[in-house]
């Protein structure tokens, strides 16, 4: 111990008046491992300080005689706990070792009361740099920029290794205009769906082994009117398989097929007539009459004196072509007569004759 004294030298009691500060070019101690005594520390807490540690190459930091951290030969510093704090506030921490993360342990978590930045490359000094989350590596040494599930590079822009899912009620919002803008591949190895804030247009693109068909939706009311019957489509969840409704009874496959023989009958009638008047014959007059039907009768009229069933060429429901196996025709009193026993009430029957 340095002190300065004023006792005289024969004194039994040395009277220390302050310590010495001591200077010298090394100081070295020569005591053993002891947490209760450390090799530097204060005089009023010996087991306070700091602890050489030879045989481990270890400089160690002891706090009331436990270790609490300790760096090694390599510079690599250990922590007891794992946390670091910051300054002035305690809640902004990085814990290495955190054991309060639910059902993980050994986790490691980065708190803070605002914000945290993530700078790559901030000296602007190197191109191809990125910010990686990997998952399962154990080696930094052996994993690069492409091994990672998560990257973002330098460039801005964001490589994920695995399909983006979005659950529960979350919404992707996407508050930019973007132009020529170009759609990846592997965006169709599923489906996209994408609406127009306007609700009017609806663009669907579906993909089976990458062979992509586009299905475009235009104006819904046109669709509409354009159409002899409504069909709704639904497509399963796994985008393969579709269910196709139709709003008509009749098949419309089934209707057109009907229609087309129909046609090609009364072509054939038609022309019969044509070489009838060309020789003399009587010529007929083409009528059309629109009932609608009430749903308490299958009897709808003619609309003019007809003399003959043969005179009735065609008979619609709803601009459905029938045929004339689903209707017969009665020239006494002029009438159509379904075959069903009722015909649905608001159904729009059109009877088309010659006369």
């Amino acid at each position: 111990m340095f002190a300065l004294s004023q006792s005289p030298h024969d004194n039994a009691t040395i009277s220390i008046q302050e310590y010495l500060d001591v200077h010298a070019n090394a100081f070295h101690a020569n005591s053993g491992i002891n947490f209760s005594r450390v090799h530097f520390g204060h005089h009023d807490d010996e087991s306070t300080g700091i602890i050489t540690d030879t045989t481990n190459n270890h400089i160690k930091f002891i706090v009331s005689g436990t270790e609490q951290a300790y760096i090694n030969s390599t510079g690599n510093l250990f922590l007891s706990t794992g946390i670091i704090h910051a300054s002035p506030s305690t809640a902004n921490t990085l814990d290495l070792d955190d054991d309060e993360l639910g059902d993980r342990q050994n986790s490691i978590t980065l708190r803070s009361l605002q914000s945290f930045g993530i700078f790559i490359d901030s000296n602007d000094s190197e191109d191809n740099n990125f910010f990686n989350i990997y998952d399962g590596e154990d080696d930094p040494n052996a994993v690069g920029k492409d091994d990672g599930i998560f990257s973002v590079r330098d460039t801005g822009e964001v490589f994920i290794t695995d399909d983006i899912s979005v659950q529960g009620n979350a919404n992707v919002l996407l508050d930019a205009v973007v132009s020529n803008a170009v759609i990846g591949t592997r965006v169709f190895e599923g489906t996209v769906g994408l609406q127009a804030n306007d609700s009017a247009t609806l663009f669907t693109a579906y993909a089976n082994d990458y062979a992509t068909y586009t299905l475009l939706n235009a104006n819904l009311d046109v669709i509409t009117d354009n159409l002899v019957s409504a069909q709704t489509v639904a497509h399963a969840n796994d985008f393969v398989t579709y269910t196709r409704l139709n709003a008509n009874v009749n098949a419309v496959q089934s209707n057109l097929s009907t229609a087309h023989t129909d046609l090609s009958s009364n072509i054939n009638a038609v022309q019969d007539n044509v070489t009838a008047i060309t020789g003399g014959g009587t010529f007929l007059s083409p009528f059309t009459n629109v009932n609608v039907a009430t749903g308490t009768s299958n009897v709808f009229f003619v609309g003019r004196n007809i003399a003959s069933e043969a005179n009735v060429n065609m008979v619609f429901l709803d601009g459905v072509s029938q045929p004339n196996t689903e209707y017969v025709v009665n020239a006494a009193n002029d009438t159509v007569q379904m075959v069903d026993a009722t015909i649905p009430s608001g159904t729009i029957v059109q009877i088309f004759s010659m006369s």
